[in-house]
């Protein structure tokens, strides 16, 4: 089901927005993907849900983001793994609520994130 969402916002910005869909990213392979794993993860499995959206596109370049309604633009793999590297730091005083279960995937490149909830109850 997340796949047919993703093709019909692919659909859309090729039709709408060409210039930006050239920014769209390729999407992540399973050595990608098994990074991810192994940072974040491990033992668990990446969520089938989480790895499919990475597929779709693994980050984009450029700095427009996809919706005008948002200023938030796809992460790709390596920045996930940065942030969340940064921002569960011990050594960081990171402004509540941040929470470790947390895993950006858009960014507005000001601190601003949309999350996937990795465990517990989804808010």
């Amino acid at each position: 089901m997340l796949s047919t969402y993703l093709a019909k916002i692919d659909e859309r910005i090729t039709t709408d927005k060409p210039h930006l869909a050239e920014g769209l990213l390729p999407g992540a392979d399973e050595n990608d993907l098994a990074i991810l794993r192994q940072t974040i993860f491990e033992p668990a499995e990446v969520p089938e849900d989480l790895a499919t959206f990475f597929r779709w596109h693994n980050g984009q370049s450029g700095y427009e983001s996809l919706s005008p309604l948002d200023n938030r633009m796809l992460m790709s793999i390596d920045d996930v793994i940065d942030t969340c590297s940064f921002l569960s730091s011990p050594d960081e005083d990171i402004q509540q609520p941040w929470q470790d279960n947390w895993l950006p995937i858009l960014a507005n490149g000001g601190g601003d994130y949309v999350v996937y909830v990795t465990s517990g109850v989804m808010l």
